[in-house]
Parts: C-alpha cells; structure tokens; sequence
C-alpha cells in the first residue's frame, strides 16, 4: 500500500497520519472545526493555520481535510476546491452531490474573479403545464420529488470546468479525486448533522410507504436494513458512488454526461415517466461570466450573479447600508438591514420573470436602485411592503426548502474559491440511479410555476435553458493588498441574510471574523412579512426594532444560514466555520 493511500485512510478517518506541511495543517482544522453551538445562538470555531498560509474551510471536517491535503501536496485553490466539492458529495448526500448543481467565485493570483454557473438546468421537454392540474394548481410534490422533480445536474462540469481552467497542472484528476473516492469506497465517519438528516430521511419512508418501492435505490443505500438511520459515528460506505468517481477520474466529465453513467439517469428516468434526455445531459454546459461588483466601504466586493439571487441581494442590501452612513446605534443600523433585506429580497422575486436576469440583477445593484430604496426606508418606522404580484413573489420564494453546502479555499499563492453547491430539499428528488450512487436533485421546485406555461417556446418559466434562481451568495472581497474575505452560507434562502450580516460586521463594523460570525442574526425575506430574529440578538437591538414596528419572530440556530469564511487580518489567514444548528 503506498504511503498517499495510507495517509488518506488514517486521516480520513481520523487516526494519527504521517506529518507533513498539509497534514499538520489538516490536523489542526480537524481539531479546530470540531467545536459546536447552541442553537439559536451563533458559535464558531475559528482558527489560522501555522506554517504555510493555506486554509480550508467547510461545515464537514473529512471534506475539508481532502482540499487541505491537496494543497499541502503542492495544488492550488482550483485543485482544492474540486477536491472537497467531489468528497462533500460522499459524505453530505442530503445536501450536496453529483446529482446536484451550483455557483461559485474563483480568483486566481493577480488576475480578476470569474464567476461559475453550474446550476442545474431545467430538462429541454419540460412544462409548466407538466407540473400543474387542469385548474392551474401546482400538483403536490410533483416538482419537488420524483422524476419529473430532477433537472440535468451541472456539479460534475462545474468542478472538471474550473479545474480545466484554472488547476495548477502539478496534480492530476486522478490525485485529486483519490481522496473521495477512498472515502466511497472505505466509508467515511457520519457526523452529527448527517445522522439528523438520515433520521429525517428514515421517518418520511415511515410516514409514506410507498416511497420504499417508489425511492427503493434511496433506501438501500443511504438506511440500514429495516430502514434505520445510521448513528452519528458509524461507518457509511458508497461503492457505487466510489466507482462513478473512478470512472470521473480516468475519463473527466464524459464519464458523468455521455458515458454508461449519463446512460443509466437517462434510463431510470426514462422507467420512472420522467423526460430529462440523453440530449439534455450531453449538452449541458458550465457559464463562466463576469461577476456582480460593487466598491463599498473601501474595498471591492463580488458576488455570483444570476442564477444567483443571493449575490444582488447582498450587494443592494450592502449599498443601502453604506449610502445610510454611520447615523443612530445598533438598532438604527439593525433595522435599515432589515429593510434593506425586505426590498432586496422583493426584487429577487422579480427577477424570476426577467428574460435578461444578469442585466436586471446589475440594475438591482446600481447607484440609482440602491438611492431609491433608501428614499423609502423611514429610519423611525417600518416601510410599506414593495408591491410584487402575489403570484410572482410567493411561488419565487417556494426555495425556502432548499439546503445548500458551502466552502472557502485559499491558498499558499492567494488564489481563492467560494463555491456553493446543493441538490435542493434533503435527499433532492429522491431517485438515487442503481449502480452509480447518483442522488438526483429536486431543483425543478425552485422554479416558480404556475398557470401561464404555453407550448414549446412559449413557456414564460421553462424557457430553453432554464436555471432556476437560488439564494446562495458565494462572495470575494478584495482591499487595498488583494483579497481580504472569502465567504458564503449554507441554508437555503437565509444564506444571503447570513453573508450579508457577516459582511456589515466585518466590513462596516470591523468586527474580527470569528465575532461577526457569532454574533445574533435576523432574516427578512419580504414574504411572509415577518423578520426573524436569533434570541442571541441584543435586548435594546430588540426593543429598538419593535418600536419601529416590526413583526419580530424567533427562529432556531437550525434554521439560519451557516457561514464559513477565510480573512486575512494582520498578516494571518482566519477562519470561521459557523457551528448553528448543532
């Protein structure tokens, strides 16, 4: 056995590994990641590493201690990111996988931040018609389980894309991929957050039985015998998922789009009634754009642009906060987020129904939007709710469900990625393809359809190349001396409040990464017009936001959005993994 196949295995799961630079890096983030909170309060690990300045930071510690073990063996961020990306999707498969999709910042050394679109794409023979009864009523769970719920997924081009365009070239596929395909193939430690999730999981196949027939690969393959949830610290092993990587590996994403793996989703669905086609998988592509910018207290900030509703949600949300100054306290300034929050995330429902959304997303971010909405923001009083139609705004805000994952990368070169991927809803659509280990996504409930959907080419919804919004907010920061804050969230549509309220503390406050990530939260989503609130948030905050007439309700530390961030700050790499929830 060769000394890389032995440390992997030790280390993975975390026994004594051989030391080297990487693995003493590796060893003091295990160390470090394994801290927890209370709920509904915020706790965060946060750390800098010694020796080289690299760093990993991800919610699952065997996922992040894959990227810190590949650039301790001399890759880059790239390198890293493909690297976690593929090993969260063995050991997160209730948020995360090959059968799901994203968005994602890379910033390589000295050049400018590229954006990733690697959502997933609504298949080329899908409706809005499809999913709706002969009343217009959206048919339950149609589009949110099933086949008819899974659209083409993008995570494996999406990491072979910025691998192929910006990997070091030290290392290749099949060395970075090593790591996940050990941790299929041996098992992997099931931790805290994942035995919740398979305990949800083993309760819905109670609660319907006909899921076990319905999802039986699910079943077999993610549930012991019996349909029990494996225990936090069990060994959960995925040979099939440890083949498909193998073939990944040798033969890059042809293996996932065209070969016999692209072949068996296309057949499965094609068996459950569903439409996604061979066609649909082969031709999928990775959008490599420019990014949403904005220059905001001293320093460039960028965010993800469409599909990604969360980085315009940010960005305007961060413009009204600085274009309203340092006047009044902590509740002056609590309360003009929230507003800020509730006009954003009404726009983000707007944008749904934009045919050109990076153009409309660019003007939700611009001078003149961002002084509009802060004319009508009264600083003493809530603000009329912005008028969206209630068909629009209520269906656009069904990603509620959704779960996301999220990681930072930053390496020895100052190369960087913040990279959010997810598969919808736990467990997507629930249909796992036999033989592969590929759980599909249930993106096609992020889409908001309703009556109205006409025939090929006229479907307002399901346009050709559909990508349903998502509010995940992958952001860069870059200051006076390059890149000063990677960050972004897992948690569904509060991912955007969570980075936003990260982001006024570190920027606008100058608060330490580990305090800004501690510290209470809110969320305003504009539909329900409710701001939630963490009982850790401050009393005279509270009072200060009552007065003013908000509608205040608590929320739990499982329902907020978990950040996880890389600063630089004195000469040193910080990290913050958000522990809400545990």
């Amino acid at each position: 056995m060769s000394c890389k196949v032995l440390w992997y295995r030790r280390r993975l799961r975390g026994r004594p590994a051989p030391l080297g630079a990487g693995a003493v890096a590796a060893a003091f983030f295990v160390a470090a990641a394994g801290c927890s909170g209370p709920a509904g309060g915020g706790r965060a690990a946060e750390f800098g590493p010694s020796g080289r300045a690299y760093l990993v930071v991800a919610d699952n510690t065997q996922a992040a201690t894959c990227g810190m073990y590949i650039l301790g063996a001399g890759g880059n961020a790239a390198d890293a990111a493909v690297a976690v990306s593929f090993a969260l999707a063995v050991v997160r498969p209730d948020v995360c996988g090959l059968g799901g999709g994203g968005c994602a910042l890379y910033c390589a050394p000295g050049q400018s931040v590229t954006a990733f679109d690697f959502r997933e794409q609504a298949p080329a023979a899908a409706r809005s018609s499809d999913y709706l009864d002969r009343e217009g009523a959206p048919i339950p769970g149609r589009a949110s389980i099933g086949p008819w719920a899974a659209a083409v997924p993008g995570q494996v081009r999406g990491a072979l894309d910025l691998w192929r365009r910006f990997g070091s070239g030290r290392l290749t596929l099949d060395e970075i991929l090593a790591p996940a395909i050990l941790l299929a193939q041996d098992g992997f430690t099931v931790d805290r957050r994942l035995h919740q999730a398979l305990a949800g999981l083993a309760e819905r196949y109670r609660a319907y039985p006909d899921y076990r027939q319905r999802f039986a690969e699910t079943y077999r393959t993610l549930l012991r015998p019996g349909g029990i949830a494996y225990m936090e610290g069990d060994i959960l092993k995925r040979p099939d998922l440890g083949s498909t990587l193998a073939a990944i590996a040798k033969n890059g994403a042809d293996a996932f789009y065209r070969g016999t793996v692209g072949e068996a989703i296309v057949r499965e669905i094609g068996r459950l009634g569903g439409v996604l086609s061979a066609a649909d998988m082969s031709e999928y592509r990775v959008r490599a754009t420019e990014p949403l910018a904005a220059e905001l207290f001293g320093c460039r900030l960028y965010a993800a642009p469409p599909p990604s509703a969360g980085g315009a949600i940010v960005l305007q949300a961060m413009g009204v906060l600085a274009a309203a100054g340092e006047r009044g306290g902590s509740s002056f300034r609590a309360h003009f987020m929230a507003e800020a929050m509730k006009h954003a995330f009404a726009e983000k429902a707007l944008l749904a129904a934009e045919s050109e959304q990076a153009s409309a997303a660019r003007r939700m971010i611009s001078r003149e939007r961002i002084e509009q909405v802060l004319g009508r923001i009264d600083p003493e009083h809530v603000s009329a709710a912005p008028v969206v139609r209630l068909d629009e705004g209520a269906l656009a805000m069904r990603s509620d469900g959704a779960e996301t994952a999220h990681f930072c990368v930053w390496d020895a070169d100052g190369g960087v990625a913040s990279w959010s991927e997810s598969i919808g809803r736990p467990f997507g659509s629930l249909v796992s393809v036999p033989g592969t280990g590929v759980l599909l996504n249930g993106a096609m409930a992020d889409f908001p359809l309703h009556a109205g959907g006409g025939s090929a080419g006229a479907d307002p919804w399901l346009r050709p190349g559909a990508r349903p919004l998502t509010c995940m907010a992958p952001v860069i920061v870059l200051g006076g001396d390059g890149v000063r804050l990677v960050a972004g969230a897992a948690g569904g549509s509060r991912a955007a409040s969570a980075v936003l309220a990260v982001l006024e503390q570190v920027l606008a406050e100058n608060a330490p990464l580990g305090d800004a990530v501690r510290r209470g939260r809110f969320h305003h989503q504009f539909a329900p017009d409710v701001l939630l609130v963490e009982p850790s948030v401050r009393a005279e905050v509270l009072q200060g936001l009552l007065a003013r007439g908000h509608t205040l309700r608590a929320y739990r530390g499982d329902e907020a959005g978990r950040v996880q961030a890389i600063e630089a700050r004195g000469g040193m790499l910080r990290g913050a993994v958000d522990a809400r929830g545990e």
